[in-house]
């Protein structure tokens, strides 16, 4: 299930900053937030509330270009900003509030790859296919290994998208490969874009190689049907937030 944030999500978000860490004189000061942002994030709690996030947004994004904002503040409105994009479909908009929220340190050390699987996948459903590879790539860097199934094949579909077939073939691979060692399932569109990648290069043995795979994982899948529908499916779907 797509785990998109909500304006249930935001609200909760704006309720949750704004209980208990107005900065007080012995309050630290790294992990808090002032007075003045501490008014604006009641006022666009009443804005979010009554289902006005467009004037939400332009309000948040006025305060992020105040002067004087401590860092973790800086944290606080970009977060907030990313999740009425999100709110609004303005994937791309959102991905980019998320990656300067990061930028700030503010982000747990613990969270981080899960920042950067939600910038990842903001950037694919925005269409911005070589930001999410980049970002995938920075996913990897911060777990130390390539193994997780979910950011191979968006940065395989990604390369499908822009007709960088062997760059397909490699990450649907190592996804499959991945699924095999962890149990979860193979879904049938990952054989498929394996498929599809090795015949635009041309290569007759990589495409039996996955055609094998497929008759051996799919033995009830009727192939013919399937692979006369894969131009239906090359509108890849969207990746889970």
């Amino acid at each position: 299930m797509a785990q998109r944030l909500t304006l249930l999500t935001v609200v909760v978000f704006v309720l949750g900053l704004n209980i208990g860490q107005a900065r007080s004189e012995s309050s630290p000061v790294s992990r808090s937030v002032g007075p003045k942002m501490t008014a604006t994030l009641e006022q666009l709690k009443d804005h979010l509330i009554g289902g006005e996030l467009d004037t939400a947004l332009a309000k948040a994004r006025e305060v992020a270009n105040a002067p004087n904002l401590t860092i973790y503040e800086t944290y606080v409105i970009q977060t907030l900003i990313a999740s009425v994009l999100v709110n609004l479909q303005r994937y791309g908009e959102a991905a980019s509030a998320l990656d300067t929220a990061l930028a700030t340190g503010q982000v747990p050390a613990k969270d981080i790859p899960n920042q950067l699987r939600s910038i990842a996948a903001l950037h694919y459903n925005a269409g911005e296919y070589l930001k999410s590879i980049a970002v995938g790539e920075r996913f990897f860097d911060a777990i130390g290994n390539q193994n997780d199934v979910q950011i191979l094949v968006m940065i395989a579909q990604a390369r499908f998208i822009l007709k960088d077939y062997e760059a397909t073939t490699a990450r649907i691979q190592s996804a499959i490969s991945v699924a095999v060692e962890t149990g979860e399932a193979i879904d049938k569109r990952w054989v498929l874009l394996w498929i599809a990648s090795e015949y635009q290069t041309g290569n007759a043995q990589g495409v039996a190689a996955a055609l094998k795979e497929f008759a051996a994982r799919f033995p009830d899948a009727n192939y013919h049907l399937e692979w006369r529908l894969f131009p239906l499916l090359r509108d890849l779907p969207p990746v889970e937030l």
